[in-house]
């Protein structure tokens, strides 16, 4: 069964961000394209820092332990990642 690709779609605030979404956590270094979808597994916030977020994300592609980012300034824009169909 082909995996889904992933295309660069709108950018979303990180305050904006819900559970499931699909998101570039990270950009190519020399073409500052996005690169690497996430999935975002979990939202925290920080009761002493309400500006503040953390999130617990997923490879779509792995099953590989999840991993944290942030904290993360809540008005930190991310692209989100418009899954293709196979063969697009």
């Amino acid at each position: 069964m082909p995996k889904h690709t992933f295309t660069p779609g709108a950018t979303a605030t990180a305050r904006e961000l819900q559970v499931g979404d699909l998101i570039y956590a990270r950009h190519d270094h020399i073409t500052k394209e996005p690169s690497a979808p996430v999935r975002i597994e979990k939202a925290s916030t920080f009761p002493s820092a309400p500006g503040l977020v953390r999130f617990t994300v997923q490879s779509p592609y792995q099953r590989q332990m999840p991993w944290v980012i942030g904290p993360i300034r809540t008005d930190k824009t991310f692209t989100r990642a418009v899954p293709t169909a196979p063969g697009e």
